[in-house]
């Protein structure tokens, strides 16, 4: 067996358990793991067809070329829509099946292909390298049917990365959106950057680049776009699945908490027992509820509470997230993550201050609001000229 076919059957065997874990897990958001275990599916048929094409299977049954091919254009959309499952309050609707129709519009533009003859895909095997070397087969001349299947599956690659590349952007541009969105309303973001699928929509953008890169460079380099790109390639898609199968099974989390900060509509009904929600926010009503939250947050403390939203301070301020948004914005010009973190950094200083002289407060971190120590230290270092608790009570004695 070839090494490039060990690579392969292992990534397939990774991608089988994943997909079981994932459709059977309790936990997480059901959805979001129904799509992603659709998208390792169908990179472990890419790794299938692969291996049959380096083992020779494909020359000994050459129908067998090709056949997963309009498969592949399931994956754009499903990167995509699993981005939007775990960024978006909105749930999926029919729309997600036109966005198929690509998929199969592929099938249908490769079945003149699959009805070509035997020969003539066993002269395209050859042609493109795509079988083992140890199989001593003879050369190939050009015959209408091999034209036909040549020009209809790098038009089809073609398309294919051209889909992905766009569909790895709108991943990206959804993740900027979910990032912009959870600082604008969480002031604790463990677990809801999803560094990990904006990992994933990078190397998903730079293989489409790859491809893209491999078919413009054809004209120059014949063979290119096919010829010894079994190694690399398989590789590549190996390593997407162990990423996916260990960062998608051990971080699937709810992130539909997520909303983003919107101006009410003026045609929506008004809560008449909410502050400001008689007229527009002017400046003067924006200034007026910020000098509100400035003395709830000093007097009240409520950046102390773990996990605190600006959902749930608005509603102690009994306004609307909106308006508070917009207080904060304007007159901070910090986002609601920053300006929570900001008071708790403050009264953490505070705290050092007081115990000047003593044993350091024990687990100072959770007394001003936080969950974990590292992003205590983080933000401590952020508000603090990149000193560490330690370091600013030494700069105090000094």
């Amino acid at each position: 067996m070839e090494p490039v076919s060990i690579i392969a059957l292992l990534g397939i065997g990774v991608a089988t358990l994943t997909i079981s874990l994932l459709l059977f897990s309790p936990f997480g958001n059901q959805n979001a793991n129904r799509i992603l275990a659709a998208f390792l599916a169908v990179l472990t048929l890419f790794l299938v067809q692969h291996t049959i094409s380096v083992e020779g299977i494909t020359y000994r049954y050459p129908h067998l070329q090709g056949v997963t091919l309009w498969l592949y254009f399931l994956l754009g959309p499903l990167l995509y829509y699993y981005t939007y499952t775990l960024t978006s309050k909105k749930s999926v609707d029919f729309m997600v099946y036109l966005h198929a129709s690509p998929t199969v519009l592929s099938l249908l533009a490769y079945l003149p292909a699959f009805f070509q003859s035997a020969e003539a895909k066993k002269a395209f095997v050859v042609s493109y390298g795509g079988t083992k070397q140890d199989l001593n087969l003879p050369g190939v001349e050009s015959t209408p049917g091999l034209e036909i299947i040549s020009a209809t599956v790098e038009i089809l690659y073609f398309l294919f990365a051209l889909q992905l590349l766009t569909y790895a952007a709108l991943s990206l541009r959804l993740l900027r959106i979910h990032h912009r969105a959870i600082y604008d309303n969480f002031s604790d973001l463990d677990r809801m950057r999803l560094r990990w699928l904006l990992a994933l929509s990078i190397l998903v953008f730079i293989a489409a680049c790859l491809i893209m890169s491999s078919y413009c460079l054809e004209p120059v380099f014949p063979g290119l776009l096919f010829a010894q790109q079994e190694l690399p390639s398989t590789l590549l898609v190996t390593i997407l699945i162990y990423f996916v199968g260990f960062k998608g099974v051990t971080q699937p989390a709810t992130y539909s908490e997520v909303k983003k900060v919107q101006q009410p509509s003026p045609l929506e009904p008004k809560d008449s027992n909410r502050k400001y929600q008689k007229s527009g926010l002017s400046v003067e009503l924006r200034q007026l509820l910020w000098a509100e939250a400035e003395r709830y947050m000093e007097h009240s403390k409520p950046f102390m509470q773990q996990g605190l939203t600006i959902g749930r301070l608005a509603e102690l301020l009994d306004t609307t997230e909106a308006y508070l948004s917009q207080a904060i914005n304007g007159e901070s010009r910090l986002n609601f993550h920053d300006y929570v973190n900001r008071y708790r950094i403050e009264e953490a200083r505070r705290l050092l201050k007081d115990s000047l002289g003593q044993r350091m407060p024990v687990k100072l971190y959770l007394q001003v609001g936080y969950k974990s120590k590292s992003n205590f230290y983080t933000q401590f270092k952020k508000h603090c000229n990149n000193q560490t608790p330690k370091q600013y009570c030494n700069s105090l004695v000094d």
